[in-house]
């Protein structure tokens, strides 16, 4: 079996999840303005979004882009989240004061999600073109 079988595919669902990932980066950018907030938070709520697919598809089109990419993504997106979360509640407009909950909180987030699921299929995708590409090796 030709690693592009399975890698193509695989590449093609991940950015079933990039298009609308960088739609809401754009839609964010559109009508997003800092107000009350940290500017620099309210930047990379969209920022981060946004880069996704060129993101994707730099790791498609580069074989050295390594997957630990995405999930760095990933984790910066619920960090700024949960930064954003915090900054609510340090200006009294959180419905929680439990830190744990608004460190999680980052996560429930749909930008976040995304991240995820492009992160484990550019994973899953590594892992079969090493497999595949040390069995076909000479």
């Amino acid at each position: 079996m030709n690693s592009n079988s399975i890698r193509w595919p695989l590449l093609i669902l991940a950015s079933v999840f990039a298009v609308p990932l960088t739609w809401f980066g754009l839609m964010a950018a559109a009508f997003s303005e800092a107000g009350w907030q940290n500017p620099i938070a309210v930047t990379l709520f969209w920022l981060l979004p946004s880069l996704s697919l060129p993101v994707l598809a730099t790791y498609g089109l580069w074989k050295r882009v390594p997957p630990a990419t995405m999930w760095g993504f990933a984790f910066c997106q619920w960090i700024v989240i949960s930064w954003l979360n915090w900054d609510s509640y340090l200006q009294g407009r959180s419905t929680t004061s439990n830190p744990l909950l608004i460190l999680l909180s980052g996560g429930v987030a749909f930008p976040v999600w995304c991240w995820i699921a492009i992160a484990a299929v550019c994973q899953l995708e590594n892992h079969f073109r090493r497999k595949l590409g040390t069995l076909t090796r000479p």
